[in-house]
C-alpha cells in the first residue's frame, strides 16, 4: 500500500521520470518520510525498485496482447492486471495517450460532427420541470437531450478523429450554441461538457424527494442518511432500466469516452462503485458502506455479528421490520421471495439473508453500468482498462479535483506584463486565498471547464501543450481600472486583468465575475454589458510579447 501510495504522489512531481530508476527524486523522498514502522533504507530501496519495475514495463507493453487480461489466467496480460496498482500513472497514461494516437479514425472531407445546442431552451425545460415534476420535456430539451437527438446516429468511429497541427483544439465534433454570439470551437467545446456534467449531477429541488434534470444518476443514500463518506457522490439510478434509459445511459459512456480522448476533463463525481465494474475489478461490501453506511453497518455487519445464543437481542433491535425484501438505493425494492416485503426475516436466516442482500445491492446498477461501459468502450479501446486502478480511470476522466494554485503558476506565462506587476501579485493572492469551490470557479470562467491537468507532465503533454496567458486588459482613456471586469478567451485560457489598485479592487471584481453565469457571450447584466464576459474565440490566442 505504502508503495503504491509514493508511487501516486511521484506522478504530480516535477521531476518525476520512470525511467530514472537509479535514484529518487526529492518529492519521493519527503513522502518516504512519513512512512512509518519501515526502516528508512529499506522504504528507498523498495521504491528504487518500484522505479525499475516500471522501466522494464514500460519497455514492454507495447508487446503484450492485453485482450488476454481476462481470458487467460496465466497471461503477462493478467499478471500485469493483479498488479496494476504498481505500475506509475505516468507508464500508464502515456501508453493510453499512445494508444489512443494509434486508433483515431480520419476525419472525411466533410469535417467532424457538427451540433447545435439551445441551452435557452434547456433552461426554460428545467423551469418548467419543477414546476410540473415532468421529466419528459426537460430531458429531450436539456443540453444532454439535443446533444444525444443529434450525435447518436454518427457511428463512435466517426468521433475518434486524430488531433490536428498547430494550436487548433482536438475536437470530436463541432458545436455551436443557439442565441449565444460566440465564436470557435475549444471554448465552446469544452463549456458542452461542462454542462454535460453540470446536468448528471443536477438537483433541482426537493419537494420531499429530489428533483433530478435527469432520470439517470442520483445521490447516495450516505447524503440522505448524513452517515459515512461520498456524500457528494452519484450513483446510476437503479430503477432506470427502460431500454431507453439503457440508451441512455450507453450515451453517457460515450461522452465519457470522447471527452478522454481529446482531453476534456467532465465532471463524474461517482464513487467506486461506478469506476470499479468499468476496470474489471469486483466489489465488496467497501464498496456499499462507501454509498449507504446505514444499510451496510446498521443492518448487514449486526446481522453478522450476532451469535446462536442473540436471538433476542435480534428481535429487539429488527423486531418486524426487516423483511424478505431489499430496498435499493432509489428506494425501488427486490423481494427475495414471494410475499417477502410483508414477511419478516427469521433469526436462522440472518446470514443467508445479509449474503443475499449484499449481493443485490453491489449489483443494483449493474444493467446501467454495462451500458455505460459499452458506451465507453466505443471509444476508448477496452483491453487498456486492465492497466488501469478505478482510481487511475477516475483520475484519467475527471482530472484533478482539487486546483493547485503551485501546479498552475508553473504553467503560467504573460503576455506584455511583468510577472511581478503589482495587479498580478495581488491576483496571486486573491486566488491562493480561494476556496477550493471558488478555484473551480475561475477555471471554469477562463477555460470553461472545472478541473485542470493532474502533474506537470499532463500540462505538456505532446500536441496539447496547455498553459494560462495572462495579460493587461487595456483601458480606455480616462477609464478607472478598478472599475473594470476580467475577461477570458476560453478557446486558448487566456485571461486579461485590469490594472487594479489594490488587493480589495482585485477580489471584489474577480469574485463577481466568477459567480455569474455568463454564457458564452457575456450578456449577463445590463450595469456590467460588454465590460464582463468571454472574449471571442477568434481572438489571437498568442501574444507578442510572452513570458513565464
Amino acid at each position: 500500500r505504502f508503495v503504491n501510495l509514493i508511487a501516486d504522489s511521484d506522478q504530480d512531481s516535477a521531476d518525476s521520470d520512470p525511467s530514472n530508476d537509479e535514484k529518487l527524486n526529492s518529492k519521493v523522498l519527503v513522502g518516504l518520510s512519513t512512512i512509518k514502522n519501515v526502516d528508512r533504507s529499506m522504504r528507498e530501496r523498495r521504491m528504487i525498485l518500484h522505479q525499475h519495475l516500471n522501466v522494464i514495463i514500460q519497455k514492454i507493453l507495447n508487446f503484450i496482447d492485453l485482450s488476454q487480461a481476462n481470458t487467460n489466467p496465466w497471461s503477462i496480460a493478467a499478471q500485469l492486471a493483479s498488479c496494476r496498482g504498481l505500475i506509475s500513472r505516468a507508464v500508464k497514461y502515456k501508453f493510453i495517450d499512445s494508444i489512443l494516437k494509434c486508433t483515431t479514425v480520419e476525419t472525411p472531407s466533410s469535417g467532424v460532427p457538427k451540433i447545435a445546442v439551445d441551452r435557452i431552451v434547456a433552461s426554460a425545460a428545467r423551469d418548467k420541470q419543477v414546476r410540473s415534476a415532468d421529466y419528459t420535456g426537460a430531458v429531450q430539451n436539456s443540453v444532454f437531450g439535443q446533444a444525444f437527438r443529434q450525435l447518436w446516429s454518427h457511428h463512435p468511429s466517426k468521433l475518434k478523429p486524430p488531433r490536428q497541427p498547430g494550436s487548433r483544439p482536438h475536437i470530436s465534433f463541432d458545436v455551436k450554441f443557439k442565441g449565444e454570439h460566440a465564436q470557435g470551437e475549444g471554448g465552446l467545446y469544452r463549456a458542452f461538457f461542462t454542462d454535460i456534467g453540470r446536468e448528471l449531477h443536477e438537483i433541482l429541488g426537493d419537494d420531499g424527494e429530489a428533483i433530478y434534470t435527469l432520470p439517470l444518476f442520483i445521490q447516495c443514500p450516505n447524503k440522505q442518511s448524513l452517515l459515512g463518506e461520498n456524500r457528494d457522490k452519484f450513483i446510476p439510478r437503479p430503477s432506470s432500466t427502460g431500454n431507453l434509459h439503457l440508451t441512455l445511459y450507453e450515451f453517457v459512456g460515450r461522452l465519457i469516452g470522447i471527452a478522454t480522448r481529446t482531453g476534456i476533463f467532465m465532471k463524474c463525481d461517482f464513487p467506486s462503485l461506478f469506476w470499479k465494474p468499468l476496470v474489471g475489478v469486483g466489489l465488496t461490501q467497501k464498496d456499499l458502506e462507501n454509498i449507504d453506511k446505514s444499510f451496510s453497518h446498521g443492518v448487514l455487519q449486526r446481522l453478522r455479528e450476532y451469535t446462536n445464543d442473540d436471538e433476542k437481542s435480534f428481535k429487539s433491535d429488527f423486531g418486524d421490520t426487516l423483511t424478505y425484501s431489499v430496498h435499493l438505493s432509489d428506494k425501488s425494492f427486490v423481494q427475495l421471495r414471494n410475499g417477502g416485503e410483508s414477511m419478516p426475516v427469521v433469526f436462522e436466516d440472518r446470514i443467508l439473508f445479509a449474503e443475499q442482500a449484499l449481493k443485490i445491492r453491489l449489483n443494483e446498477s449493474q444493467r446501467q453500468l454495462k451500458a455505460i461501459k459499452q458506451g465507453f468502450t466505443s471509444l476508448i479501446p477496452e483491453e487498456l482498462l486492465c492497466l488501469c486502478t478505478w482510481e487511475d480511470l477516475e483520475r484519467k476522466v475527471c482530472g484533478k479535483p482539487t486546483i493547485d494554485i503551485g501546479l498552475l503558476r508553473r504553467h503560467t506565462v504573460y503576455g506584455g506584463v511583468d510577472p511581478n506587476a503589482p495587479h498580478i501579485r495581488f491576483f496571486w493572492q486573491v486566488l491562493t486565498e480561494f476556496t477550493q469551490d471558488e478555484r473551480r470557479k475561475f477555471i471554469k470562467f477562463s477555460w470553461a471547464q472545472e478541473r485542470l491537468p493532474s502533474n506537470d507532465e499532463d500540462f505538456v503533454h505532446p500536441g496539447q501543450q496547455i498553459r494560462l496567458l495572462i495579460k493587461t486588459r487595456q483601458m480606455k482613456d480616462g477609464e478607472n481600472p478598478d472599475d473594470a471586469f476580467p475577461r477570458a478567451d476560453t478557446c486558448f485560457f487566456n485571461f486579461e486583468l485590469p490594472p487594479y489598485s489594490s488587493l480589495e479592487a482585485t477580489r471584489s471584481k474577480l469574485t463577481t465575475v466568477i459567480n455569474l453565469d455568463a454564457g458564452m457571450d457575456g450578456d449577463v447584466d445590463v450595469d456590467i454589458g460588454d465590460e464582463f464576459g468571454v472574449i471571442s474565440d477568434d481572438e489571437d490566442d498568442e501574444d507578442s510579447s510572452l513570458s513565464s
